[in-house]
């Protein structure tokens, strides 16, 4: 269940808390590349979970003075089998894995650099 908090200029701030009564699954990931860092700015990840396939790219930012949460949040609803996932790295770099844990935070390292033409 991801809340949200919402802050304004002049204004007052909110919180919408996600109060739903099925939670559903989710998969959580943060992204590392090969030098270690853990700001993967650009990645394309595909999530294939029970025929569908769901898309998120790492970004930053959104407006002035905010930010965009760097790990990503995949909701899965109803699904809890295995799930794969496909990560185009900002390099160019490809990788793919099936993560069969969910309702958690997953660290994937970047585990080669792509390969020059």
């Amino acid at each position: 269940r991801v809340d949200l908090l919402i802050t304004r200029t002049n204004g007052p701030t909110q919180l919408l808390r996600n109060e739903t009564a099925q939670p559903g699954h989710w998969l959580g990931l943060r992204l590392v590349d090969r030098r270690g860092s853990a700001v993967v700015l650009g990645a394309r990840v595909e999530v294939q979970a029970g025929g569908r396939t769901l898309l998120r790219h790492t970004r930053s930012g959104g407006s002035f003075l905010s930010q965009s949460a760097l790990d990503l949040h995949v909701g899965l609803g109803g699904w809890s089998g295995p799930v794969t996932v496909a990560i185009r790295w900002p390099d160019g770099a490809t990788q793919t894995q099936s993560l069969t844990t969910l309702d958690r935070l997953h660290v994937v390292v970047q585990t080669s650099a792509a390969k020059a033409r």
